[in-house]
């Protein structure tokens, strides 16, 4: 595949015979014929990489403004965001979409959101595919990713690749660091919605307001002019995001358990299969049995829902598809359920409201005790440790400390800032010890959550990267426990 430069950027001098034939932001990757972004970062600046990149082929350079080379025969494209122009231009370079195209932003749930997205679209026999932590899941086309936003020429390309293979609709997880690193710029969303927001990503962000600032850009930016906004009416930021996107003249729909919701949730009553919601839509009551646990999956599935009507579905084939819904991997799966009737979920939730929701939800459904394995991972933010410690004494009845991904940092160091919030927990370093003890503690009707990796399949001490999947070592206990 190639483009001339001219069909990417606007520029006075005569650049119509130059070809393109790639583009990248590591110079390891150019070949000849390639744009080159010289990208600033919090570790090295591209710009140190220039003159490698253009030994290698590079025939044009992106980089920030007043940047300057010694090349007459390399194209600068200098910009005061050279992020965005470099995913501006990647959109043009890989210019095939989907028809439609929606995001989805908030702390916790965008990954369930985006699923539930794509299996609602899937139930009604409509061609769509969800893009974030997951990687891509499709009816066609599957594929893994290395950030939950997609760096911009990634994205772009899979973009391209879902609409060769006749997908028309797409819903794409939009991070808080993807937005504020521009990697969303050059796409006009048709949608996008709002979860929640808390505590979280404060290692990245200086501050509470520049994470939710990061996550505002989405409705302020990014999203065509008479396209929608979909928000949690129940979250205290409601107003705030509504407020950024009438400012780009978007339309409102809310939902959430205030009257006030074009999509309200009347009531939420625990079943033994799951729950039943009643919502108010359109001025209409409807009952629908969800087959999944927590009040905070019906919030993502009513976000789901909004996302997929406003694509174009009929109201009523997707109020009928909320029935159909499965898991989504590593969020708030269960595991598996002991002869004891004993109960074992994995989730991924990793930040304090997310802890904090996810225990609250299965309380509702415990008969016994409630179990927590969780610990924090290294080299992020450190202020929730003690917090998420408090919400484990306040709401389990036996806690078990151990390591989640403790990267560079000492794995003692954090989880004794964690045990500062929660002096009544056993600590266990060991992961895979700590699941053992804890499913071997199980009693009739107890809950085990084990929380903060979820879907992952591997853990990081140092530069060390090992398999690690909460999912087989529950597995293994299970049978250990069976055994003895």
């Amino acid at each position: 595949m190639s483009k001339f430069l001219s069909d990417l950027i606007s520029a006075e001098e005569n650049i119509s015979s130059i070809k393109i034939n790639g583009l990248t932001s590591d110079s390891r990757d150019v070949l000849p014929g390639f744009i080159f972004a010289a990208l600033p970062g919090k570790k090295n600046n591209g710009k140190s990489f220039i003159y490698d990149a253009i030994r290698k082929g590079a025939v044009a350079v992106i980089a920030e403004t007043g940047t300057q080379i010694n090349d007459s025969d390399t194209v600068l494209i200098t910009s005061d965001n050279p992020r965005s122009k470099y995913a501006k231009i990647a959109s043009k370079f890989y210019k095939e979409k989907p028809n439609w195209l929606g995001a989805v932003t908030g702390t916790n749930g965008k990954t369930s959101v985006a699923n539930f997205t794509f299996q609602l679209w899937k139930t009604m026999s409509l061609n769509g595919a969800a893009i974030g932590t997951l990687g891509i899941n499709s009816i066609n086309y599957k594929s893994d990713l290395e950030l939950t936003t997609p760096e911009p020429v990634t994205l772009h390309k899979e973009l391209s690749e879902i609409y060769s293979r006749g997908l028309d609709y797409a819903v794409i997880e939009a991070s808080s660091h993807g937005l504020d690193q521009s990697r969303l710029d050059g796409i006009k969303f048709d949608a996008a919605a709002f979860t929640n927001l808390s505590h979280d990503h404060l290692d990245y962000h200086s501050t509470f307001e520049e994470y939710k600032k990061a996550k505002i850009r989405l409705f302020k930016d990014l999203v065509n002019k008479n396209g929608v906004a979909i928000l949690n009416r129940d979250s205290k930021e409601f107003y705030e995001f509504q407020d950024a996107a009438k400012q780009n003249k978007l339309s409102i729909m809310s939902y959430g358990r205030s009257n006030q919701s074009d999509v309200s949730i009347l009531s939420i009553k625990t079943k033994n299969i799951g729950q039943e919601i009643l919502l108010k839509i359109n001025g209409k009551k409807e009952k629908i049995l969800f087959p999944l646990f927590g009040d905070f999956q019906v919030y993502n599935a009513i976000c789901a829902l909004c996302l997929v009507i406003v694509s174009g579905a009929r109201i009523e084939s997707a109020l009928d598809s909320l029935g159909h819904l499965t898991g989504v991997k590593g969020r708030l799966e269960l595991v598996v359920e002991l002869p004891n009737r004993s109960k074992i979920f994995i989730d991924y939730a990793h930040s304090p409201e997310a802890l904090e929701k996810t225990l609250l939800s299965l309380k509702n459904h415990t008969k016994g005790n409630l179990n927590l394995v969780f610990g924090c991972g290294g080299d992020r933010d450190e202020a929730k440790r003690f917090t998420m410690g408090k919400i484990a004494y306040k709401y389990a009845q036996k806690v078990y400390i151990t390591d989640d991904n403790p990267r560079n940092e000492n794995p003692e160091r954090i989880r004794k800032a964690i045990l500062s919030g929660c002096n009544n927990a056993q600590e266990i370093g060991d992961r895979r010890q700590a699941i053992s003890i804890a499913v071997s503690e199980l009693s009739p009707g107890d809950i085990l959550l084990i929380a903060g990796k979820g879907h992952e399949t591997d853990q990081i001490y140092n530069n060390d990267v090992k398999p690690f999947d909460d999912r087989d070592e529950v597995k293994r206990a299970v049978i250990f426990r069976r055994e003895k």
